[in-house]
């Protein structure tokens, strides 16, 4: 979930084909699943691809009630893109009933969060990585630096995730017993 352009298909595009393609096609929302290797195990990924524009906003409570992880993205090459996480994480606290500040919250969802694009020359980049890490920080997550174009830590986010996920249904909490597929938006 995060602002539109910022690679959000673009990174599970990687994930699931390991292909770029550098044009922007605005997503409305995108289902893509497939077994991925885990620790050894082949584990079922179910990702919803989101839309970032604001018009499809009245959706996002359904995606986010399906969603048992959620990557967080934002670009560095977009300065509102951060901010608007900020939006996203307090809907997702108020629509999963979960206090942003106690980790052993039980209702806490597994969250990451992508800085994306990575690969971007300096000059390019409005934001710095540790903006979004002091983010990640406060909300007790894990920030990955991204590239969707490189590859760049792209398969560890979701495998973080998806590891998450695993831990919280082995933890038996009531949102996440005896799934077989692991969904992540």
């Amino acid at each position: 979930m995060g602002s539109g352009g910022v690679g959000k298909s673009a990174l599970v595009l990687r994930l699931f084909s390991d292909k770029f393609d550098d044009t922007y096609d605005p997503t409305i929302e995108d289902f893509y699943k497939q077994p991925l290797e885990v620790d050894g195990k082949s584990e079922m990924i179910a990702v919803l691809d989101t839309a970032g524009q604001d018009e499809f906003s009245a959706l996002q409570d359904q995606w986010i009630r399906e969603g048992q992880g959620i990557l967080l993205v934002y670009s560095l090459d977009q300065m509102k893109s951060l901010d608007k996480l900020k939006d996203v994480f307090e809907k997702i606290c108020e629509v999963k009933d979960m206090d942003q500040h106690d980790t052993d919250d039980p209702n806490r969802t597994p969250i990451a969060i992508a800085c994306n694009k990575d690969d971007l020359p300096e000059s390019m980049k409005v934001l710095k990585p540790s903006e979004g890490e002091d983010v990640a920080a406060e909300w007790s997550v894990k920030q990955f630096r991204t590239s969707a174009k490189t590859g760049k830590n792209v398969k560890e986010i979701f495998l973080h995730l998806v590891r998450e996920v695993l831990k919280k249904r082995q933890q038996g909490t009531k949102t996440n017993q005896s799934q077989a597929c692991c969904t992540i938006l």
